[in-house]
Formats: structure tokens, C-alpha cells, sequence
């Protein structure tokens, strides 16, 4: 009579939902509002059965109990409690999350699960309550059934209405793509989704399966868990703990932000399920059942902060919960020896599991940004409050329980008992001896002054260690991104430089009527994440024959640009081209074109001038005949010839200012870029190198001269162009500056200075 009621209650709440579902529908262009409002009821009528009172079938053991006639009954029920679990969390999450995956498992996974439930009823009902007889958790069960299996209907209305309206908005394919060729696309697509969709499979049914399934399956086996030594089943449990995030991380690193949110979630609330096996409504009427330990609260926080996105909330947990749950998982307090399938070990390291990898997930997966020192100061100052908590409870309970007001005593942190001092030697336990005791009324409060304070520092210098080594891990893993992004890069360059040349040879310049230029073209350049562009929309073109003048103010973007040139970092936005080639595309081609002469030269000192320059012709496969009579030439130039076989660390600055103009000229290059190089050189050696810029201009060469000596740009450079906070500011011939009778330095400080410059 009981069940008859039962599937009463289930039609009429499932018709009251289709009805309400169709009114939605009917009247509102988005149903995301329908499916939010169930998804909380669902969650709240299953929270208050859940929390209510234990599951029955809890003490099952190889399939044997008095709850049903025999062992298949048995496995029904258990199977009907796992399903029900993994049906019901996703009703409660699809609401919130509405796109392609979530629809998807609603159609394909979760509306056969409510069938399979409603169908299993009996056993599922019996497995929790123990018994058919009319009750409050009898009816919150019936409810939750019906509310189910009709949310997991409608979504499967709506997906296939959806799909429907999609198909009749698509253009149809041409004629010859035939049924036998789109199974072929059909097939390909689903191997190409085939790791996540495993994935998504097993985190889903692993997730929220009940703590004493295995052992209700399968009893006991012959692995024991000892909680003082690192044996096989210990190491094997700690290997899991280390591998499973792995394996989340890189299933879902390539979904979009909601699935992977909603993956996370899942498995957080999933957990938190099976870890409130002993932490219902009851067990927190007594103070020493509180979930207070630092892991147990972790089961509660990990769900709250990812579905607030409370940042300062989270940081904590990720400094505090982490290092805890890994010394909790090395140093287990299994009372004894436990069997590695029994419930108490599965809750053990299903709570310790969540708390140590989570919020490491949290941070890979891009729920939160990496936290910086100033998170890790914030959260130890949290953790002292916390601590000074967890000491005050732990003493007061103790006290309370001497006096025969509590009947159990606490020792939440560890912070109360020798379990952590005996796992580190006889040092650590001659520190509890000293003691503290405050008296308040009948209650002693009892402390341990040193061991408590060394415990508090041990643990925040471990906190310290294991986010070091996480950050290690995290700068390994954008290494690793930043490889591939660059690879991806290169190809697609390879296959845009292709289409450009139109079946011309790669080592020809993309742009054939600019052999004779330097050319940027809306040139920016951003660092890093910054959200300032050092250099924006800059354009320029410089031609042959020509010395060009680039002034402008420390930090302006003079640097910058010549850095992005000659290829010594990439490009953000716009088109770089020396002598026709395309410096993001073509950069080993353009970078043969150019000779650089850096502000802050790096050279090999222990090499001879002769040696270095020769190393660097061999670079560009100078012929001997050739670097030979251009070594001789410049040497004799730069007078240098005497020093030359000497060591380059027996050098003078100006000497080694000479070597690095020698070595950026020594194959002859097309374009030559001066990045202040007359800093430090005598008269002489100024007027040396004037010489050699004139000459090498004269041949039909470019060069780019960078200074702020106005004096020697003025006197030697055909144009200038003046560069202010990132933006080229003007471009003119010195003939055009003097015609306005203006000299280049008054040019200049007018162009700086100026309050609202446009671009000349």
C-alpha cells in the first residue's frame, strides 16, 4: 500500500512539473529560469531526506543482510541507492549549468537513471529507510523520485526540441555528402570527444558511489592499511591520490569554462555525499562530531567557494587544506590496522583526497588565479585564529569530559594528543611535557605551550614547501602550454607564409618591391599580461641610402621596437618586414639581413677579437675570402688591428664597443641597427663610427640609429622620427625641420614636452 502511494506521489508530482514545464515554454524565451528553480527544490528535498537519518544498507557486507531475501536483491539495492545519487546531484547541478555537456548527460545518462530508479523504488527505499512503512523521509523519498524522472524528461524534450530548430536553421549539406559519409563524420567526431567522454562516465559515477559499496559488494580483502608504515596498500592509495588529478587536469583542460565548473562541482558536492555518511543532522548535536578537523572542513568549503567564487575564502583552504590532508594521508589515523576496502578507509581518503588535490585543480583548471605571497600571509594570519580555536575547543572539551559533563573527548588538528609527536621521536613528545593549565570554574584548561607552537611554525613552514614545489609544478606546466602554443604557431605561420608567397620559394621575401626597406606596419607590443602596450599602432618605413634617426625619452618604446626588429622577442600585434621579409614568419631570412650593435653587449670574453668575429661570420656563412677582407678593412678602420689577437676581457669599454660594431657588420648586412652605441667612446672612436655609418648607407643599406646624443643625429642622419609613450609622435627629414627654422633639439623637446602632440 506504502509503494502504491509512493508511485502516486511520483506520477503527480512528474505531471505538476511537465505541466509547469510546458508553461515555461509556452510564455518564456529562456527555460534556464525552470530548470534552476527544480534544481534547487531537488536539492533541498534530497538534503533534508539525506541529512534525516543513516542508509540501512550501510551495514551490508559480501551481499549479505536481512533487508532483502537474497544476494540479488541485495545488489539491487545498492545499485538503486548509487544510481539514485548520481541522477539526483546532476538534476541538482544541470540546472546551473546549461550548455551542450549537461544537456547531453541529462538526455543520455540521467533520463535512463530516473527510470531505472523509479523502477528500482522498492529496493532503493528499502536500502534507506529499512523498511516500506509510511514516513516523512517515505515521502521526501517519493517526491525526489518524481521530480527527477520528470525534470530528466523534459530536458530530454527540450534537447531534442532544440536540436530539432537547429537542423531546420541549417543549410543543407550539397547532395554528395551522403548518409554513408556523414556515419564516417559522425564516427570521427565521437573519437575525437572519446577520452572525455570516459572521463565523464567514471568521475560521474565514481564521484558520489556510497563509501560501503565495495565492501558491501566484495567484503573484505587481504590488504590491511597500516597508519604508521608506507607498505603496498598504503603506497597504493597515496599513488591514486597523486594520480587522479592528473587525470581530471588533462581530461578536462580543453573544455570550455562551464563544463569544466560544472565537472568540478560535481565531484565536490559528489564527495561531500559519501563523506556525510556519519555527519548527518544527528552527529552534529554532540560538539566532539563536528567535522572540525582541518580536512573534514575542507568537504565544506571546496563546494561554497567554487560556487560563490569566494577568492580569500579559497586561498585558505589552498594553503591550509592541502599540506594537512598530505601529512593526514603519510600519517593516516586508521585506528590500528584497517582493511583497505572497509567504509572507514574509503571515507578516510575520500575526504583527504578532495581537500589535498581540489584546490590545486582549482587553480590549474582556471577557477582561481595562482596565489601570490601576499595570499599566503593573509592566509596564515587566518590559520592563527583558526588555531587558537581548534586549542581553546580541544581543552575545553577535554576539561568538560573530566569533570563528567561530556562523554567523549576531542582531539581535532591532533593538537590534544601525542598521535603527531610519537610519529616524530622522543624530542617531540619531551615538549608536551610542558604544560599550561588555566582554570575557568570547574574546567581545567589544559595546553602544551612548546609543542603546540612548534606544531603551529612546522606546519606553516610545510605550507610554505608544498606551495613552492606546486608553483614549480605550475611554471613546468606553462612551459609546457607556452611550447606547444608556439608550435601551433609556427604551423599555422608556415601554411599563411605559403598562401602569401603563391608557390614561391620560402627563402624569398614575402613582399618583392620592399628588398630595399624596413617597414612596420601598425606595430604593438604588450608585455606579458599587461594590460598596457609599451609600443601601439606604431608605422614606419625606412628606405635604402638612408641613416634614420629614432630619438625619444627613456622608456618611450625606442627598445622595444628594435627589439621586436631584429627578432629578440615577439610580436602582439601588426606586421614587422626587413628587406621584404616578414619578421614573424621569415625570421631566420630577416634576420640574416640585419647587423645589431645592442646598448648592453654580451660578448665572450675569454675568445680572442679574431675569434669572436670569425664565430660570428661562421654564423652567417661569410665566405673566408670575404670576412677576411672585411675583418682587415674595419679593424684597420676602428684601429683595432693591434689588439686584435688579444683576448677580448684584456679590452677596453671603447675596444669592446669596436668588436661588437665589427661583428654586426662583418657579413654585410642590409639593414644595420645602432642601439646607443656611442655611449662611452672617445672622440675618435665617435667619428670612427660615424664613418663607418655614412659608408654603409652609401652602398643602398639602411641605417637605424638610436640615440640620445641630438647632436650626432642631427649632424649624420638623413630623417628623424620621435617616439613618445609608445606612440610614434612624427617622421621628418632634417630639411623639413629647418625649414620650419627650428633646430632638431628645440624640434625635439617641443614634440616631448608638448601637452597634446598628434602624430605630424
Amino acid at each position: 500500500m506504502a509503494l502504491l502511494s509512493s508511485y502516486l506521489i511520483i506520477v503527480t508530482i512528474a505531471a505538476i512539473v511537465a505541466g509547469l514545464g510546458c508553461w515555461f515554454k509556452k510564455y518564456l524565451k529562456n527555460n534556464d529560469v525552470f530548470f534552476a528553480i527544480f534544481s534547487v527544490i531537488i536539492g533541498l528535498v534530497f538534503f533534508f531526506r539525506y541529512m534525516s537519518g543513516d542508509d540501512a544498507i550501510e551495514k551490508i557486507y559480501k551481499l549479505e543482510s536481512n533487508l532483502f531475501d537474497n544476494k540479488f536483491e541485495n545488489f539491487l539495492g545498492l545499485i538503486s541507492v548509487w544510481f539514485s545519487y548520481v541522477a539526483i546531484l546532476m538534476c541538482m547541478l544541470s540546472g546551473f549549468f546549461r550548455n551542450k555537456t549537461t544537456k547531453r548527460i541529462m538526455k543520455f545518462l540521467v533520463l535512463p537513471l530516473a527510470i531505472i530508479n523509479v523502477g528500482l523504488l522498492r529496493f532503493n527505499i528499502i536500502s534507506i529507510l529499512g523498511n516500506t512503512k509510511f514516513s516523512l523521509r517515505f515521502i521526501l523519498m517519493s517526491i525526489e523520485a518524481g521530480l527527477v524522472l520528470a525534470m530528466s524528461v523534459l530536458a530530454f524534450v527540450y534537447f531534442f526540441k532544440e536540436r530539432k530548430d537547429k537542423e531546420k536553421n541549417t543549410v543543407e549539406l550539397p547532395f554528395k555528402y551522403n548518409w554513408f559519409q556523414k556515419m564516417f563524420v559522425s564516427i570521427g567526431t565521437f573519437f575525437k570527444k572519446y577520452w572525455f567522454g570516459i572521463f565523464i562516465v567514471l568521475i560521474v559515477f565514481t564521484a558520489v558511489m556510497p563509501p560501503y559499496m565495495v565492501q558491501g559488494l566484495f567484503g573484505h580483502s587481504n590488504l590491511i592499511m597500516p597508519c604508521n608504515e608506507l607498505k603496498i596498500p598504503h603506497r597504493i592509495v597515496l599513488y591514486i591520490g597523486i594520480i587522479l588529478p592528473f587525470l581530471i587536469h588533462f581530461s578536462l583542460k580543453d573544455q570550455d569554462f562551464k563544463t569544466r565548473k560544472f565537472a568540478l562541482m560535481y565531484i565536490c558536492f559528489g564527495t561531500l555525499i559519501s563523506f556525510s555518511l556519519h555527519h548527518r543532522f544527528e552527529s552534529f548535536t554532540t560538539i566532539t562530531d563536528w567535522p572540525i578537523h582541518l580536512c573534514n572542513t575542507a568537504m565544506y568549503i571546496m563546494p561554497i567557494v567554487l560556487m560563490f567564487n569566494m577568492k580569500r575564502f579559497f586561498y585558505f583552504t589552498y594553503f591550509i587544506n592541502v599540506a594537512g590532508s598530505f601529512i593526514a594521508m603519510m600519517i593516516p589515523n586508521t585506528a590500528g590496522e584497517a582493511n583497505i576496502l572497509s567504509t572507514s578507509i574509503s571515507l578516510f581518503y575520500v575526504n583527504h583526497y578532495i581537500a589535498f588535490f581540489m584546490p590545486i585543480l582549482f587553480v590549474s583548471l582556471g577557477m582561481f588565479e595562482r596565489p601570490k605571497m601576499k595570499q599566503f600571509i593573509y592566509s596564515m594570519i587566518a590559520f592563527v585564529f583558526y588555531y587558537a580555536f581548534v586549542l581553546y575547543i580541544n581543552a575545553w572539551i577535554t576539561g568538560m569530559h573530566e569533570i563528567g559533563e561530556i562523554a567523549k573527548t576531542s582531539d581535532f588538528f591532533f593538537t590534544n594528543s601525542d598521535f603527531v609527536a610519537e610519529k616524530l621521536g622522543k624530542w617531540c613528545e619531551n615538549l608536551r611535557e610542558t604544560t599550561a593549565v588555566l582554570k575557568v570554574g570547574r574546567v581545567r584548561l589544559t595546553f602544551y605551550p612548546l609543542y603546540q607552537l612548534g606544531f603551529f611554525i612546522g606546519y606553516v613552514l610545510i605550507g610554505l614547501l608544498v606551495w613552492f614545489i606546486f608553483e614549480q609544478g605550475y611554471q613546468i606546466a606553462d612551459r609546457g602550454r607556452d611550447m606547444k602554443k608556439r608550435e601551433e604557431k609556427i604551423r599555422l605561420d608556415k601554411i599563411a607564409l605559403m598562401s602569401e608567397l603563391k608557390g614561391r620559394s620560402i627563402m624569398e621575401p614575402v613582399k618583392v618591391d620592399s628588398t630595399d626597406k624596413l617597414i612596420l606596419k601598425n606595430f604593438s607590443k604588450r608585455y606579458g599580461n599587461s594590460k598596457h602596450f609599451a609600443v601601439k599602432d606604431a608605422s614606419l618605413e625606412i628606405h635604402g641610402g638612408e641613416i634614420f634617426g629614432f630619438l625619444g625619452p627613456n622608456g618611450a618604446g625606442k627598445s622595444t621596437i628594435i627589439k621586436s626588429v631584429v627578432g629578440i622577442q615577439p610580436i602582439t600585434e601588426g606586421q614587422i618586414f626587413v628587406c621584404g621579409y616578414d619578421v614573424d614568419k621569415q625570421s631566420v631570412m630577416a634576420k640574416q639581413q640585419i647587423g645589431f650593435v645592442p646598448d648592453h653587449y654580451a660578448l665572450y670574453e675569454k675568445l680572442t677579437g679574431r675569434e669572436y668575429i670569425n664565430y660570428i661570420a661562421d654564423l652567417y656563412n661569410v665566405s673566408k675570402k670575404d670576412r677576411d677582407e672585411r675583418i682587415e678593412s674595419l679593424i684597420t678602420r676602428l684601429e683595432l688591428k693591434s689588439a686584435f689577437d688579444n683576448q677580448i676581457k684584456t679590452y677596453s669599454h671603447g675596444m669592446k664597443q669596436k668588436i661588437a660594431i665589427i661583428s654586426a657588420l662583418v657579413h654585410d648586412p642590409k639593414l644595420w641597427i645602432l642601439d646607443e652605441p656611442l655611449t662611452g667612446l672617445d672622440p675618435n672612436s665617435i667619428m670612427q663610427v660615424k664613418e663607418c655609418m655614412k659608408e654603409h648607407a652609401a652602398k643602398g643599406n639602411i641605417v637605424f640609429f638610436s640615440s640620445h646624443i641630438i647632436d650626432v643625429v642631427e649632424k649624420i642622419c638623413d630623417r628623424i622620427g620621435i617616439i613618445k609613450k609608445g606612440q610614434i609622435q612624427t617622421c621628418k627629414t632634417l630639411k623639413e625641420i629647418e625649414k620650419d627654422g627650428n633646430t632638431l633639439e628645440n624640434f625635439y623637446m617641443n614634440i616631448i614636452n608638448g601637452e597634446d602632440n598628434g602624430k605630424n
